[in-house]
């Protein structure tokens, strides 16, 4: 849980650094050339995860995707302890009476039947989680272009030309991350 966690954040965090490096083109492209001289800001892109109410949204869908998952994973654990059992009832009523080389033959033939189930549930788990992670990958993707857009809209009304994120810069420039917070709270409002 905790790896998945972490592979979340770093993906979460390479997601929003190839935003602001297109960002960053845009901008640059489009502004640098009018006015000839560039204007650097950045923002803090934990804090935004922090504090935007997309992101918010996001990390409450991932979790009830976890839980979701969670339930699914053991209705199917309590429907194969259920299976398993039968099968084991089945043969023991099957094996009563029979010779040692009979009852082998028994437990073989029950033990492909159990691992036959076994591999149908993995593959019903593989197919949940695939479907949870296609559905929380659009999310993301909804919520980073709408980011982009947030900075976007803030660094044009700052006539900032580049923004960068908070790690990448060492000194000067525009801090944006509190205007962006601000505009993004302010349309979650109109919603």
């Amino acid at each position: 849980m905790m790896k998945n966690n972490k592979f979340k954040q770093i993906c979460l965090m390479g997601i929003i650094a190839l935003v602001l490096a297109g960002l960053i083109m845009g901008i640059n492209g489009a502004e640098a050339k009018s006015s000839g001289k560039a204007v650097i800001g950045f923002i803090n892109s934990e804090e935004l995860q922090t504090k935007l109410p997309d992101y918010q949204k996001l990390k409450e869908k991932m979790k009830d995707k976890e839980a979701e998952f969670g339930k699914f994973r053991l209705y199917l654990l309590q429907q194969h302890q259920n299976d398993a059992k039968a099968l084991q009832e089945k043969a023991a009523k099957e094996k009563s009476g029979k010779t040692a080389k009979e009852q082998t033959a028994i437990d073989k033939k029950y033990t492909a039947e159990a691992q036959k189930k076994v591999n149908s549930i993995n593959k019903q788990l593989e197919k949940k989680k695939s479907e949870i992670m296609k559905l929380i990958n659009a999310e993301k993707k909804k919520v980073d272009q709408n980011v982009k857009q947030l900075i976007s809209e803030v660094a044009k009304s700052k006539k900032v030309t580049v923004v960068l994120d908070k790690g990448a810069v060492w000194y000067g420039g525009k801090d944006l991350t509190q205007d962006v917070i601000k505009k993004a709270q302010k349309n979650a409002k109109k919603k």
